[in-house]
């Protein structure tokens, strides 16, 4: 979970790490409510479900409340990811497939729209040091 692993990460979803205690521990604490105006049979929602807002309350037991409202999600054409965050999501994702010259070099396929998803996936297609000799990379 992001708010004990740092950035989301794909491990930060498996069973084991959604389990842990001081994550079960949470699940008490969180009430999920969503408004009229955004349920799913709603037909701005059906046609954009990703576009909706997301407002989050935080009560603390001594009465405090913190709000904040996202409009636009990180990733979304209105707030796009960085080179550095797709970076980061792409090693995640090949982290025990692709050595960082690996990953470098299957970025700077999709960045340079040269070649094919072939290509790619034939760059994936072997062990960590073939995945760099394959791209090219030295």
């Amino acid at each position: 979970m992001p708010a004990f692993d740092g950035l989301p990460k794909i491990s930060s979803f498996t069973d084991e790490a959604v389990l842990r205690p001081e994550i079960r521990a949470l699940l008490d604490l969180v009430e999920i409510v969503v408004p009229e105006n955004l349920q799913e049979n709603v037909e701005e929602v059906k046609r954009a479900p990703f576009s909706q807002p997301v407002r989050v309350v935080i009560r603390t037991k001594a009465g405090g409340e913190y709000e904040h409202t996202v409009r636009d999600f990180k990733g979304t054409p209105a707030n796009p990811g960085t080179r550095q965050d797709h970076m980061q999501k792409l090693a995640d994702c090949l982290a025990g497939f692709a050595t960082r010259a690996g990953v470098e070099a299957i970025a700077a396929r999709v960045e340079g729209a040269k070649g094919t998803v072939g290509d790619l996936m034939s760059l994936l297609s072997g062990d960590k040091a073939d995945v760099t000799s394959k791209a090219g990379v030295r």
